[in-house]
């Protein structure tokens, strides 16, 4: 395992916040092959208003810049790679790929949809019984789900008109679990969420500030969020490097260790069983 990579892994991830849960295991990036730079003119772009990516918002309590995304389709576009065509939007999404709330009446629904590409066997999670609803067929074809909520707060209770008084970020959460849809990606236009969702199984998530992918002391945060994000991770690689299996194996580095840890306490009791 390079040291290099490593590192790499161990900083992003530490200049991140909030991260909820457990989302990617260090090991995993590692073995993927998940250290890729970007091009310095890729910040630069993000940093200039005149590009048209992002626009300025001044600054923070920390004094650091805030920036928003003009417009959802061109940014992931130009930075992802992930052009219109790779989306299921408005009428083109299924009726069922959404979730009444009737905590707060509120249909909770996508703004994109990531469509799949070839077949692929269902997903299989042992020892829950499979059982299909209308939202997990309407869910069948598509990779990921993106939300965009402009200018509301991902982890505060949404204060709109007619909506649930519920966080957005955990309102999306049911969502993805209720489409079997286990990644989603929403994005208040400041900050983009990486939500893991697998039906069974703990959340976690990760929050890139759009501020921090602009900024120059980022450019590691902004390596990650390409790496992880880009349509050559969905589609451009061998499927056991691809996002869905990075995600799912996030508890590869947790299985190892407790391995050693097992492992180690058996010789350290036959250890203690010789000295008698």
């Amino acid at each position: 395992m390079s040291d290099l990579e490593v590192a790499f892994h161990k900083r992003w991830l530490g200049m991140l916040e909030p991260i909820e849960g457990l989302v990617v295991s260090i090991p995993v990036l590692v073995d993927a092959e998940c250290m890729h730079r970007q091009e310095a003119t890729l910040s630069q772009r993000l940093a200039d208003d005149a590009e048209g990516l992002t626009r300025r918002l001044g600054k923070n309590a920390q004094g650091y810049e805030r920036r928003a995304i003009v417009a959802l389709g061109p940014f992931l576009a130009e930075v992802l790679g992930l052009t219109p065509a790779m989306f299921a939007r408005a009428e083109a999404l299924p009726e069922d790929l959404a979730l009444y709330l009737p905590e707060g009446g509120e249909t909770v629904r996508c703004t994109l949809a990531l469509k799949k590409r070839g077949v692929s066997a269902p997903a299989t999670f042992d020892g829950i019984p499979e059982a299909s609803t209308p939202q997990s067929v309407a869910g069948e074809g598509f990779v990921m789900l993106v939300g965009e909520v402009p200018g509301i707060s991902l982890q505060e209770p949404d204060r709109r008109e007619g909506r649930w008084a519920y966080a957005p970020a955990a309102k999306f959460d049911k969502l993805l679990r209720a489409c079997r849809v286990p990644i989603g990606l929403l994005t208040n236009g400041e900050e983009f969420r990486l939500i893991y969702a697998p039906h069974g199984e703990s959340s976690g998530s990760l929050t890139f500030r759009v501020g921090d992918l602009a900024s120059v002391g980022g450019r590691d945060i902004l390596d990650a969020f390409v790496t992880l994000l880009s349509a050559q991770r969905f589609f451009g690689v061998v499927a056991e490097r691809q996002l869905p299996a990075l995600l799912q194996t996030r508890n590869q580095d947790r299985g190892a260790a407790g391995q050693r840890r097992r492992v180690a306490g058996i010789g350290d009791f036959q250890a203690v069983f010789s000295n008698w």
